[in-house]
């Protein structure tokens, strides 16, 4: 009886101990979600803004490319045929001419990233010490360190024989971008000779904006793209949180039903050998 009684006792302190531990996981999980939901709130309240300010640029870009008619109609009054395809021209070259270098620039951004991440596996694999990439994203992270140390050294050679590749496309792209802002002067030196001084304002006005109007563009779709990519990271990140902390606490639950199956085992075995002994005072008494 004695015994039983002891690991009554035990089972009664484990299931506490177990309560306890419970408890103080739920509360860190509790804190622990309620950042990541705090901060996928603002993503999302972030990727709201953003929607809604590239709507309106893209609203004001149509509203400035209503002018090109008008500019060049001007031109077209004023100036000579060759002059009106000079103008045309620059003003064709303009947006390309831009999303080829922010294109190249960001793959070139994304490019350094990756060498950077296959570094640090290989740096990992090296050293046995785990460190982490705030820019990185989970995916490509579990990739570089997943793989072997022959494939993340191969991998390594790719990523920097790209970035060179990429580094040389920029400069290209730089080139042609000098030769349309040179053809652009060119245009406006031509222009100041034939055109009236307020007709000179408008064509500087439609085509300085174009240019801000597009960069802006680009810059948005930039900003909505990372807070998208950071908003998809977040909710792996959250669901692997939700995921550990889950089979924590049900590994937690099964050791306390496991105690308490022992503990109610305890009690019959205590109670039948309570109830055999009040028999058998029974039998000797009759």
């Amino acid at each position: 009886q004695s015994d039983n009684d002891t690991n009554i006792n035990l089972t009664l302190r484990k299931q506490l101990e177990n309560t306890k531990t419970l408890k103080k996981v739920a509360n860190q999980y509790e804190k622990r979600s309620e950042e990541k939901l705090y901060a996928m709130q603002r993503l999302r309240r972030e990727l709201e803004i953003l929607t809604s300010l590239k709507k309106e640029i893209l609203t004001e870009m149509d509203e400035n490319n209503s002018y090109h008619e008008k500019c060049a109609d001007v031109i077209k009054e004023y100036g000579t045929h060759r002059d009106l395809e000079k103008f045309n021209l620059v003003v064709a070259d303009l947006e390309p001419t831009m999303a080829l270098i922010y294109s190249l620039t960001g793959r070139l951004k994304r490019c350094d990233q990756c060498i950077k991440q296959c570094e640090t596996a290989i740096d990992t694999r090296t050293s046995g010490v785990k460190s982490y990439s705030p820019n990185s994203s989970i995916d490509t992270e579990n990739f570089y360190q997943n793989l072997t140390s022959e494939e993340q050294q191969s991998e390594l050679c790719q990523l920097q024989q790209k970035y060179s590749d990429i580094e040389w496309q920029v400069k290209e792209a730089q080139e042609i971008k000098f030769k349309v802002e040179l053809r652009r002067n060119s245009l406006m030196r031509r222009l100041k000779n034939c055109l009236d001084e307020n007709s000179i304002k408008d064509v500087e006005y439609f085509i300085n904006q174009k240019v801000h109007l597009f960069q802006q563009s680009l810059d948005m779709e930039d900003k909505l793209k990372l807070d998208e990519e950071q908003l998809k990271d977040m909710r792996k990140q959250f669901g692997v949180l939700l995921e550990d902390v889950t089979l924590g606490m049900c590994a937690m639950f099964l050791g306390i039903l496991k105690d308490r199956e022992f503990d109610n085992k305890s009690k019959f075995v205590h109670g039948f050998s309570l109830s055999g002994a009040c028999g058998n005072e029974k039998m000797e008494s009759l």
